[in-house]
């Protein structure tokens, strides 16, 4: 959550965003205060600096209960965002650890952060190596060195492989700007992110999905519903890696139409056998019965022959 521009906490007016962040909540969706950012000057002068800011976002925003004016009202935010992009880069693993030591069994306190994808990140890099972010949103845009280019992925898939081997905890998620208007450069077409970007990056087993700058943007391109289906459109062809990765669902269903033909053709043999069987039967029952009619015929023709040559005798 990024209140610019949004609301003023220091004339109480965020306050009537509570209600729509417990609305959130209760449907699984995890909020969380992102600060830092690309404009303004921001550090941390020391370690005690780092504990403070510490203290004052646990009992501001986060489970914390030591403030008189807590400017999001009564809501409790599940996590800090670190969207660092002006700093020294110094202190910030310590301001992680001393957030993430208020988390219980009970109540986990979510971490993440949104370091450039130039790999390491200059701001980011000590505190992400801590392993204590559990999501990590990697901004792949306005990075020329390792963005989408001119439909070449190859740069942001070399350095999307260094992050996810580096980070060993957390979910890892392809950041993106969701238009071309929303970034200077970076904007990857929905047709390229579906057959030529997602089917490699899938593959990382740290792989968390899609994060997208902004939603601003995405409500008027409609990016996301896009990602959601992850469907590559019949008149794009993919790169040969998305067509080997689904190689195994072709064959699955190979298999199983052969497998309903075999079926359909025995159900018709047996069914053709037994009609035929039955058709014989009727047949010599018929066979018999005529028989059995000029038996019954013969029978009573000799009885009539011997009835008569009696009668002849007697005369």
């Amino acid at each position: 959550m990024n209140l610019a521009s949004h609301c003023d906490p220091s004339s109480n007016d965020c306050t009537a965003l509570s209600t729509d962040i417990r609305s959130c909540q209760m449907q699984g969706i995890k909020v969380l205060l992102s600060i830092g950012g690309a404009v303004g000057d921001y550090s941390l002068a020391s370690s005690d600096d780092a504990a403070t800011v510490s203290d004052y976002l646990w009992n501001n925003f986060l489970g914390g209960n030591n403030s008189n004016s807590r400017p999001l009202g009564d809501a409790v935010l599940d996590g800090i965002d670190f969207d660092i992009e002006n700093s020294t880069g110094k202190h910030w693993e310590e301001l992680a650890r001393d957030l993430k030591s208020h988390s219980t069994s009970a109540q986990n306190v979510y971490l993440s952060a949104a370091p450039q994808c130039p790999f390491p990140d200059g701001e980011l890099g000590i505190a992400l190596d801590t392993g204590f972010f559990d999501f990590v949103w990697i901004q792949f845009y306005n990075n020329p060195e390792c963005e989408y280019t001119q439909s070449n992925a190859l740069n942001l898939l070399s350095s999307w492989n260094q992050w996810t081997a580096s980070l060993k905890v957390g979910k890892v998620f392809l950041g993106l700007p969701a238009s071309p208007a929303a970034a200077n450069n970076g904007y990857v077409p929905a047709d390229s992110l579906a057959c030529n970007i997602l089917p490699v990056i899938k593959k990382s087993p740290n792989y968390g999905g899609v994060m997208l700058w902004t939603t601003y943007y995405d409500k008027q391109s409609g990016y996301s519903s896009f990602i959601r289906s992850s469907l590559c459109p019949p008149e794009y062809g993919g790169n040969d890696s998305h067509k080997a990765y689904n190689w195994w669902m072709w064959l699955i269903i190979g298999v199983g139409a052969a497998l309903a033909i075999s079926l359909i053709f025995y159900l018709c043999c047996t069914l053709r056998r037994k009609d035929k069987a039955e058709g014989d039967g009727k047949m010599n029952q018929a066979m018999n019965i005529e028989m059995e009619d000029r038996a019954s015929n013969e029978d009573k023709m000799l009885s009539f022959e011997s009835i008569v040559a009696s009668r002849e005798m007697k005369e």
